[in-house]
């Protein structure tokens, strides 16, 4: 994501933007303004850093996986919040397409009843049982999908308890 639109989508000017730093002229302090996804794509971008300085921002996939930790928790999570929690970590880069897919179909069939959306479970022992029936079972294909959604789950628990 380049900074000038993030400038741009927060109403900043080159001026403001620099007076928001402190020594370093191109750190920025943190916010609480919110600015959405689409505001920032839909902005124009601005010339706020010299020529040749590096624009594109890329945030650290631990970083990410602490965010996650601090929004969702994997052990009390309603079937919306596990795909948004999927849809969290695809956005940043933090995991592919198909392990989204893994999580978001997630460890039980759907019966289609809209209150199932509604009910917490633990995602970290359901997935756990789950792997336990594909290994008895010899499903190989589904003890891998198993295995990747609790790596997943896992490192979002472990990323609290890093901090």
């Amino acid at each position: 994501m380049k900074l000038g639109h993030i400038f741009n989508a927060l109403g900043w000017t080159r001026e403001e933007a620099l007076s928001r730093t402190t020594q370093e002229p191109y750190l920025l302090t943190p916010s609480r303004e919110r600015v959405s996804a689409s505001s920032v794509k839909r902005s124009a971008p601005r010339h706020y850093l010299p020529d040749g300085f590096e624009t594109s921002v890329k945030i650290d996939t631990q970083a990410v996986f602490r965010l996650a930790n601090r929004k969702f928790d994997p052990r009390n999570m309603t079937r919306d919040d596990n795909r948004r929690l999927a849809a969290l970590l695809l956005d940043a880069g933090a995991i592919n397409r198909r392990d989204h897919r893994i999580l978001t179909d997630g460890p039980v069939k759907r019966s289609g009843a809209l209150e199932e959306d509604k009910i917490t479970l633990d995602m970290i022992s359901a997935w756990q049982g789950k792997l336990h029936k594909d290994m008895a079972a010899h499903d190989f294909q589904s003890v891998d999908q198993g295995s990747r959604a609790l790596t997943i789950l896992g490192r979002v628990e472990a990323a609290g308890e890093v901090a």
